[in-house]
């Protein structure tokens, strides 16, 4: 059974996703989930509160996929490509097929923007660690494998919010793909 926060948080990714962050209130949110509003106000202080905890939430989800991923990789590539389908690719699909989702994965308010933020540098850190075996190639360029992971969160991002569609993502995310494999090579 899940527990109370969790109901809640689904119910508010699903509202949110569906109708942006604007256009739902706490009681519609306390209805999908099942609990009265005063439920949900105990659980939540108010609506920033739970925005924070629902960004929180999905890139809690985001991060345990992308572990997942990583445990199953055991190249290089594989590594980078696991990385870039759970942090970019996922991310883009989630927002062109719930156009409102990007309320929660761009930051609709400054709660939300904090929020992304704390999230990224989790994201950043999981990205060096999974390149701690080339360190030496990526202390050849003069760089730490933070900010190389910062570099390569920061390039993939870029496709991610440029690309025109998704076959145009498509490519995009095995140029960079590339690009990264060549640099640390």
């Amino acid at each position: 059974m899940k527990n109370r926060n969790d109901a809640i948080l689904e119910a508010a990714t699903r509202r949110f996703f569906r109708y942006g962050v604007k256009k739902t209130s706490i009681g519609e949110i306390a209805e999908d989930a099942g609990f009265s509003r005063q439920t949900v106000y105990n659980a939540f202080a108010d609506k920033d509160e739970l925005l924070r905890a629902t960004v929180s939430y999905l890139g809690e989800q985001l991060l345990v996929s992308t572990r997942a991923a990583l445990a199953e990789a055991d190249t290089l590539p594989e590594r980078i490509n696991a990385i870039l389908d759970h942090q970019v690719v996922q991310l883009w699909d989630l927002v062109h097929n719930n156009p409102d989702a990007a309320d929660l994965t761009e930051g609709v308010s400054e709660v939300a923007r904090e929020e992304i933020g704390r999230n990224l540098e989790a994201v950043v850190q999981l990205i060096a660690e999974a390149l701690t075996s080339e360190q030496a190639e990526i202390e050849a360029m003069g760089m730490t494998p933070l900010a190389f992971a910062e570099t390569f969160l920061g390039a993939a991002y870029g496709v991610k919010n440029n690309a025109t569609d998704r076959n145009d993502l498509m490519v995009k995310v095995e140029q960079l793909t590339t690009i990264f494999l060549r640099a640390l090579r």
